[in-house]
């Protein structure tokens, strides 16, 4: 009789482990599931191949009304996807879909969000005493700051400082009056 209770509880202790390694295994799949669900919907899309897209995107970076000087040599073909070139620090290049402004001048050494931007050469200017970081795309203020995904043709425009409309509609029409090359295409990966 002891015999049949220690084969009885041995091969229930065996059942038991069995069904809680099964859904430890079951529990741990569906985390990974959705912790993978959760990093592609909350990640900014992937850069796609280079030549997937040729786009031309007309931008500029005002601090305290005036230009940032990208036709140096320093910010010139960074960076195969998108690009400045041949010496202008006004039209992007765009070669892959999926590029971001952030990723944009992330290549540059810059980077910036809905509050800062920090210049390859370590200065940062950042919302205070009444200066603000803005963001425009084709001149309407656009709350996505390094997230928005370049579009062919669009005008970007960064500006730090604390000008008014008037000021911020010249910056806008300088971005606008940039000439953009019309050879852009998209192509399919």
């Amino acid at each position: 009789m002891v015999r049949r209770r220690r084969a009885y509880y041995s091969s229930e202790g065996k059942n038991i482990r069995s069904k809680l390694i099964t859904y430890g295994i079951i529990a741990g799949i569906a985390v990974g599931i959705g912790y993978t669900v959760y990093i592609a919907i909350e990640s900014p899309s992937p850069i796609g191949a280079i030549g997937s897209a040729h786009h031309h995107i007309a931008a500029g970076i005002y601090i305290n009304g005036e230009p940032l000087d990208l036709s140096e040599g320093k910010y010139q073909v960074q960076n195969r996807a998108a690009h400045f070139e041949d010496g202008d620090g006004n039209i992007v290049h765009k070669h892959a879909t999926g590029v971001s402004m952030g990723f944009f001048l992330n290549t540059l050494g810059i980077t910036f969000d809905d509050s800062c931007l920090f210049l390859d050469d370590g200065r940062q200017f950042c919302d205070n005493d009444g200066k603000t970081l803005k963001f425009y795309v084709n001149g309407a203020e656009n709350e996505l700051y390094d997230q928005y995904l370049l579009s062919d043709n669009d005008r970007i425009l960064v500006s730090y400082g604390d000008e008014n409309d008037e000021q911020i509609n010249e910056q806008i029409t300088n971005i606008q009056s940039v000439e953009l090359p019309s050879d852009s295409r998209t192509q399919m990966p």
